[in-house]
């Protein structure tokens, strides 16, 4: 299989000392034609962050890493979009596992948990053309040398670590799990990335409770199907759940 050679991701990077949301400000990069594959927005402050589905994504000022990565992939369908949710999930659990090795897991859809407290988090947005994806914008946020959180289930490497963490050094190894991730992408090892996604799922095989519309069910995620659904097992029989349509308790 031939392999498209594309710059690398960080061969661009625009550097902001606050914007509205890096996620944003990439895609408006990339309609002026100044953005291409591989680029990256980093900023230091987002005035308006946004999680997935329209949440919130609390940050302070210079603590934690805050960019988005804009990548062109070859030839993926339109139906086969959660293949570079799980590129992107990885690459942040390879780069923050590096540090916390057998504690680090992947939250579906797509946070980044150590020790049951959420460290990472994705909103990905991708632009489809016909059958086939134009390009996708990654968000990322993980928190790095922040030290009080609003939310209870949040947690930092510095909180971990007990001590603050070199922010530069961390977004250049981001880059380099997140170039290795990829080339999985371009050589279409969506097995491959399944696997590592399931291998690492958070609360998989375990009996959890959740929360559907205004039922509370036990249930065992048993992993997640070709469009990215949740795959959960209630009772002897697999239901499928789509991102919302869920919540773990």
């Amino acid at each position: 299989m031939a392999y498209i050679f594309q710059q690398s991701i960080g061969s661009q990077v625009f550097r902001f000392e606050e914007c509205s949301s890096t996620n944003d400000v990439m895609r408006n990069l990339f309609e002026i034609n100044q953005a291409h594959h591989g680029a990256v927005v980093s900023t230091n402050f987002q005035t308006h962050g946004r999680g997935q589905a329209g949440n919130n994504w609390e940050s302070i000022s210079q603590k934690n890493i805050m960019l988005s990565v804009l990548v062109m992939p070859p030839s993926i369908l339109a139906d086969e979009q959660v293949y570079l949710n799980l590129f992107a999930c990885l690459s942040v659990f390879d780069f923050v596992n590096s540090y916390f090795p057998n504690q680090t897991k992947i939250k579906w859809p797509n946070d980044i948990y150590v020790n049951d407290k959420k460290i990472a988090g994705l909103l990905i947005e991708n632009s489809i053309q016909g059958t086939s994806i134009k390009n996708s914008i990654i968000g990322i946020g993980i928190n790095i040398n922040q030290q009080q959180f609003q939310n209870a289930h949040a947690i930092s490497f510095s909180v971990l670590l007990k001590k603050d963490v070199e922010m530069d050094n961390c977004k250049n190894e981001l880059l380099v799990f997140l170039n290795k991730r990829y080339e999985e992408i371009s050589l279409h090892l969506k097995y491959k990335l399944m696997n590592d996604y399931l291998n690492v799922l958070y609360k998989k095989d375990v009996k959890s409770m959740f929360k559907v519309g205004n039922e509370i069910l036990e249930g065992e995620i048993k992993g997640i199907d070709s469009f990215g659904r949740l795959k959960l097992k209630v009772e002897n029989e697999i239901k499928l759940f789509a991102f919302k349509e869920i919540a773990y308790l």
